[in-house]
């Protein structure tokens, strides 16, 4: 099985002593970020591909939805971000983060909304981090990494397709933040099917070592998934609840709904994590079973070889003037008396149920 792609928290160590707010990049930097201004309304939609920040040209006329899609991590284009909409600095800093816990922040003229995208690929977990900031004119997504996550939000925007068109910056960020947390299910049924392969390997496998292996890594992905699942459940509790004129309460209800798919991914975590446990210990009770009988057999034959070693031994010594020792049939004597005994002890251990 593949080794899973998970971010350490070493790089925050480089952060110990510096003010808050330094911007300072805790990640991967992307030399090449990409850059599109989406707007969009009932009436028109429209994708400009953006060369430097400055020539953003948000349309502020109450009606048009303006999508910043920032795709990269790259310090000096956060910083002008930072710069054109007056950002706060610890917001800056927490996108710069890549291993910033999902959270929300309210900045009363703009809410900052952070949360993991994980993917699923090769029995691999690969995970990367988004940011959102919504605004009174606009909303602004930051990936690490191009994916095709919000490829069928585009669609929709392009199509027009579903409420996205009729709706406001609000209800972007709803739909954005919806299809990375419904992302979560993909990884779910990828995890799924993982386990499924590792139950078959457990009763089929003749390595002992290649079963738990595998067992591990599952159990690894679950716990890191769940460690990502409860604070991106308060995030978008938190959200829903904000006190803000900057989500309208048509939208409350969408984000209602998020807590609720929150809750199935984190129960099919834990029935996941229960179900992995209880393979490893059938396995480790197998392989112990396995070990037992061996050794049971093993015991067996010792145990009937012990006498016949005994009496092999006594007619193996070299004394002159030993008893049966001249007897013309006492070889065959010895050789049936010894495979009597075994017989015998056989049948013994037959009765006792010990083969």
């Amino acid at each position: 099985m593949a080794k899973s792609f998970r971010k350490k928290n070493t790089h925050s160590i480089d952060k110990i002593g510096l003010p808050p707010g330094t911007l300072k990049l805790i990640g991967k930097q992307d030399d090449h970020p990409v850059v599109q201004l989406i707007q969009y309304n009932l009436d028109f939609q429209k994708i400009t591909q953006i060369a430097d920040i400055a020539d953003i040209k948000i349309i502020d006329d109450g009606t048009v939805v303006n999508w910043i899609k920032i795709v990269g991590l790259n310090s000096n284009v956060i910083e002008k971000v930072g710069r054109k909409f007056d950002f706060h600095n610890l917001m800056l800093e927490d996108i710069l983060n890549s291993e910033q816990r999902p959270k929300t922040d309210d900045f009363k003229e703009y809410i900052y909304f952070v949360l993991k995208k994980n993917d699923y690929e090769n029995n691999c977990l690969i995970t990367q981090q988004i940011s959102f900031v919504l605004g009174r004119n606009f909303v602004i997504s930051i990936e690490e990494k191009q994916t095709d996550t919000f490829h069928p939000i585009i669609d929709r925007i392009i199509q027009d397709k579903g409420y996205i068109r009729s709706n406001q910056n609000d209800y972007l960020l709803y739909a954005l933040i919806d299809i990375t947390i419904d992302n979560y299910f993909v990884v779910i049924n990828s995890i799924d099917n993982a386990i499924e392969k590792v139950r078959d390997l457990t009763e089929n496998v003749t390595d002992s070592n290649k079963p738990l292996i595998a067992i591990r890594q599952i159990k690894d992905d679950l716990n890191y998934l769940r460690k990502y699942i409860l604070p991106t459940k308060e995030a978008v509790y938190k959200l829903e609840r904000l006190e803000t004129d900057l989500i309208c309460e048509n939208t409350d209800k969408f984000l209602r709904d998020l807590n609720d798919h929150i809750n199935l991914i984190s129960e099919n975590l834990e029935v996941y994590k229960d179900s992995i446990i209880g393979i490893r210990e059938d396995y480790v009770s197998n392989i112990n079973l396995k070990m037992n009988n061996v050794i049971q057999l093993l015991t067996i034959i010792s145990s009937i070889f012990i006498p016949l070693t005994f009496i092999a031994g006594i007619y193996g010594m070299n004394f002159k003037y030993m008893p049966e020792l001249e007897m013309h049939y006492g070889y065959y004597y010895a050789i049936g008396f010894m495979i009597f005994v075994a017989v015998i002890l056989f049948v013994y251990y037959k009765i006792k149920k010990w083969v």
